[in-house]
């Protein structure tokens, strides 16, 4: 790199310098070593040869056995064999030819950088950088940027950008006090996956609602259903959305009827399972707060069953699947259901116990169902109960006597017995009848008839409106 060629430039220079230095000092050590020659031969001359009496045997160019007591102006010739007993008093121009054996003290930083990091931290920074990184971060951010990534992150974030993005995303993102300085040149790599529903990553967000589904419905979820609201569904509802139980349960009806098939609602600006709320949904109507409270879906091409999630739409209040395909048991129905259309399908089976306690109307003619019908008796404000072209066995229950708001009870084409009860004939007494229809398996021409239909007390007049065979 640039910042390298730079350094060992850098580095080549200092050694021209050094070299330099040393050649300078040796041409001065020399005048030196000429001019104590010279000295040494006056003093020969003047003592008449005597050496021993003025060198005392010691030799310009041998080192001394013990150091010098006092410091001598200019260094030594040749290292001694025995450290000073103390420093020079100035410090020499030069280093030294060998290494010594322990480290000098000094005050001041070296001029030139070393070849190896220090093992201690100076108390003043180093005038050129280390060839090699530092084991620890610096308290501040460097000027400029190293040549080599730090080992450990600094405190503050840098000045510059780095020249290259990172090569792999982070697990998580950066958590920084401070902003960057400057943007990166490049982008990264990956982009950031956007967060949704207060902070979730897509992933996190499809586990949490699969399993809030789970919460609504314990016993299994619809994979189709499921698949749709958690993967497909473009609206993407958070768990904690007021609407996602409902929308989940018209994707169960959708799929369950094979609502590919449909002939109103498969397609078109009111398709169902659009990214639409389910309230603009074709021929689902809500209230006022956004609940499904009627469905209308009749001569549609529904093949298939009841998906039994239709009893956890808390405020569906009327639904109208006549003259379909649909098959399979009488579903169960949610508390708020005031009107039900099932008639001309092939439901199968029996009903069931319990009915919404507030429902006026109930239309399953032109079925296959069986078993008794007495539970309807227990619902005291219904209207209308057509139940004719069925297999339902058994006897009339005397409790419909009980219904004083009937006006229309179909009973005809079924395998019911025995006798139209006195209580219900009484709701046909007097000049306005409330029950205005009243049919039954009452003909007597030409065999018995299965229900004997009595007359209205006190006149020669049966109470069945119609009798059938």
């Amino acid at each position: 790199s640039i910042q390298r060629l730079t350094y060992n430039r850098h580095i080549v220079l200092c050694k021209i310098k050094d070299r330099e230095k040393k050649q300078k000092e040796a041409k001065r050590l020399e005048r030196l070593r000429k001019k104590r020659a010279k000295e040494l031969k006056r003093q020969r001359r003047k003592n008449g040869g005597n050496t021993d009496a003025t060198t005392d045997g010691i030799d310009a160019n041998s080192p001394s056995n013990a150091p010098s007591t006092a410091p001598f102006a200019a260094p030594s010739a040749m290292p001694s064999s025995k450290p000073s007993l103390g420093p020079s008093v100035s410090p020499t121009t030069a280093p030294s030819v060998s290494l010594s054996s322990s480290p000098t003290l000094s005050i001041e930083p070296s001029s030139k950088p070393s070849f190896t990091p220090s093992y201690k931290p100076s108390g003043m920074p180093s005038l050129s950088p280390s060839t090699l990184p530092t084991s620890k971060p610096s308290d501040v951010p460097s000027r400029r940027p190293s040549a080599y990534p730090s080992l450990l992150p600094s405190m503050s974030p840098t000045y510059y950008p780095s020249a290259k993005p990172s090569m792999k995303p982070t697990g998580s993102p950066s958590v920084s006090s401070y902003p960057t300085l400057l943007p990166s040149d490049t982008p990264t790599l990956v982009p950031t996956e956007p967060l949704i529903c207060g902070g979730l990553s897509r992933t996190e967000r499809n586990e949490i609602v699969e399993a809030t589904l789970l919460d609504f419905f314990p016993s299994g979820l619809h994979e189709n259903a499921t698949n749709w609201i958690v993967y497909e569904d473009d609206l993407d509802l958070c768990a904690n959305d007021t609407f996602l139980e409902q929308r989940y349960i018209l994707a169960t009806l959708y799929f369950d009827t094979n609502g590919a098939s449909w002939i109103k609602g498969s397609s078109g600006g009111r398709k169902w399972l659009s990214q639409k709320s389910e309230c603009k949904w074709y021929d689902v109507e809500c209230s006022d707060d956004g609940f499904v409270k009627s469905i209308n879906l009749e001569s549609n091409n529904m093949d298939g069953t009841i998906p039994y999630e239709i009893e956890s739409l808390h405020s569906l209040q009327e639904l109208n699947l006549e003259f379909n395909k649909l098959s399979g048991p009488f579903p169960l129905l949610p508390s708020s259901m005031l009107e039900l259309k099932l008639n001309n399908n092939k439901l199968s089976g029996v009903l069931p116990e319990k009915w919404p306690p507030n429902m006026s109307l109930l239309q399953i003619n032109h079925n296959k169902l069986s078993g008794s019908i007495n539970s309807l008796s227990l619902v005291t404000t219904f209207r209308v109960l057509v139940l004719h072209r069925n297999e339902f066995n058994g006897t009339v229950g005397v409790h419909f006597g009980d219904l004083e708001s009937l006006t229309y009870f179909s009973l005809h084409k079924n395998n019911l017995e025995g006798s139209i009860p006195e209580d219900v004939c009484l709701l046909r007494d007097g000049f306005t009848p409330k029950l205005s229809h009243l049919s039954a398996d009452c003909l007597t021409d030409p065999t018995p008839p299965k229900v004997s239909c009595p007359s209205i007390l006190f006149e020669d007049v049966p109470c069945c409106t119609e009798c059938h065979n």
